[in-house]
């Protein structure tokens, strides 16, 4: 028979898993490469097979996607829960669409996380799930679910 071992973090590991998950945040809206090759650990893999420096490569492709100034009038950053294969992880995900300040209504962006892209307004959307180890950054990938809270689903259990 199978065993589930869960992971349990004390309260210290979770205020710093946190402070991470911000600064990589913050790191990512700003573009700061410096940064967030600081967060990422050396010996992390990161989107399935990358290491360091192949995962920076790949978020500054991404940054790369939402150049423009249509794209930096509006964006959304929210938090929330993977609720996929690897349940619980905390995940950012920040959505950029085109956005005009003149015609657009800001009523029309208030979007579930996880939501898919909204075609009609060439929005782009990055969304990751990290794991964390020593204050760093191991792991991130692309999260099939995620969830704003993970109430309801302790309710359910």
């Amino acid at each position: 028979m199978n065993q589930l071992a869960v992971k349990q973090i004390s309260e210290k590991e979770k205020l710093e898993n946190a402070t991470v998950v911000t600064q990589f945040k913050c790191a990512f809206l700003n573009r700061d490469l410096e940064e967030l090759e600081f967060l990422l650990h050396d010996k992390g893999v990161f989107f399935s097979k990358m290491k360091k420096h192949a995962a920076l490569g790949y978020l500054f492709s991404c940054l790369k996607k939402v150049r423009g100034i249509e794209k930096g009038f509006h964006m959304e950053v929210k938090q929330g829960y993977s609720i996929d294969s690897l349940p619980c992880q905390p995940v950012l995900e920040f959505r950029y669409p085109d956005f005009n300040p003149f015609e657009d209504d800001m009523d029309d962006f208030n979007i579930k996380i996880g939501s898919p892209e909204n075609k009609d307004r060439n929005e782009v959307v990055f969304c990751f799930a990290f794991d964390f180890k020593d204050g760093q950054i191991v792991s991130i990938r692309h999260p099939d679910l995620c969830d704003e809270c993970l109430d309801r689903y302790i309710k359910m259990n």
